[in-house]
């Protein structure tokens, strides 16, 4: 089972790391690179559309597929979607919504969905955002971890969904 030492570890990975370069509009961007000397050591930094995240040096490229923003790294993947409505307003979000918003959509992909964890109010550089995450077995019978970070532009007209999907017993990650 994840620990909540373990489940810290990995929201802070995702949320620290993730820098937006651009969420109060679909269109434009704004902002910068940070320093590559923010870095952490075995980390790069990579450009998912308007989203730049520190991930792991052994992650491969980013791929834009049909303007999904994919990169595949060992047994894991992270992708992030361009801009789109937004469903749930984030001070909708609470773990009854979260449980029944997976049951929906993740149920016909993973079994015996179970939430491993819910931020909701993350404040990601003045943006509200939402963090879950939720274990589930694949078709491959093996437990994965996956973590969804939803984040809002300023105005709450659209969003990206940050997902990042690994082994949940993966030791780069425990």
């Amino acid at each position: 089972m994840i620990t909540m030492k373990k489940l810290r570890f990995l929201l802070m990975s995702i949320v620290l790391a993730t820098t937006l370069v651009g969420c109060g509009s679909n269109d434009e961007k704004t902002g910068g690179k940070p320093n590559e000397s923010e870095l952490q050591p075995g980390f790069k930094q990579e450009e998912f559309g308007y989203i730049s995240i520190h991930v792991p040096n052994e992650f491969g490229e980013v791929v834009n597929k049909d303007g999904i923003y994919v990169m595949a790294g060992p047994e894991s993947s992270i992708t992030v979607t361009p801009t789109m409505g937004i469903d749930i307003f984030p001070s909708e979000w609470n773990e009854e919504v979260t449980s029944g918003y997976l049951t929906e959509i993740y149920s016909s992909t993973f079994a015996n969905i179970e939430i491993a964890a819910f931020e909701g109010n993350v404040n990601m550089n003045g943006n509200e955002a939402v963090y879950y995450a939720f274990t589930g077995i694949n078709a491959n019978g093996k437990v994965r971890l996956v973590q969804l970070l939803r984040i809002f532009n300023a105005d709450l007209t659209a969003q990206y969904l940050v997902t990042f999907i690994h082994n949940a017993d993966d030791a780069f990650f425990t």
